[in-house]
């Protein structure tokens, strides 16, 4: 078979294949099943939302990142 034989004996190949894909493809109807270690964790960071509170001081945050960086240097050296 020629070069040109082969172009024109894979166009209609790859067409019939390019057609196929959406038929093989999964249904989107329906939404997937949500992972159990998925629903677990929203579950625990919605938990962990409601318990912990942040603190949003400014000055307060500086000075614990303050204390936290003296350590880090300390424990490095």
């Amino acid at each position: 078979m020629t070069r040109l034989g082969r172009r024109f004996f894979l166009l209609p190949l790859m067409g019939a294949l390019l057609l196929a894909v959406p038929a093989l493809a999964e249904d989107k109807g329906k939404a997937p099943e949500e992972d159990p270690e998925v629903r677990l964790g929203r579950e625990n960071a919605a938990l962990n939302d409601q318990q912990v509170k942040l603190v949003a001081d400014a000055a307060l945050n500086e000075r614990v990142n303050a204390i936290g960086q003296e350590l880090a240097r300390i424990a490095n050296s």
